[in-house]
């Protein structure tokens, strides 16, 4: 099924290429422009010694994102693959809240 016509937004883009050793800090891609639908949800976080609702942002797409990566300056903290009845990897649905 072509789920293109459903992706009625677009957001930004930026993979992550490497981490700095020392500080941990991340490093991005040049950004680009994709198409997507987004919504907000409430998610149930467990860490290892805390938990609790969170409100985040999804991004429904039909390229491959990972986590690590940002959207809209957010970082991805989840990725649910979407598969189509047929089990092809079809939509990635990313989550992204404030820590």
């Amino acid at each position: 099924m072509d789920y293109s016509s459903y992706m009625t937004m677009s957001c930004v883009i930026r993979r992550k290429i490497d981490e700095d050793e020392d500080t941990f800090m991340p490093s991005f891609s040049s950004s680009e422009t994709r198409d997507c639908f987004k919504y907000g949800k409430m998610v149930y976080v467990r860490q290892n010694d805390s938990f609790g609702l969170v409100s985040a942002q999804a991004y429904v797409m039909d390229k491959e994102i990972s986590i690590g990566d940002e959207i809209d300056g957010q970082i991805v903290k989840s990725v649910n693959i979407i598969p189509e009845f047929s089990g092809e990897e079809v939509l990635y649905e990313a989550l992204t809240w404030n820590s």
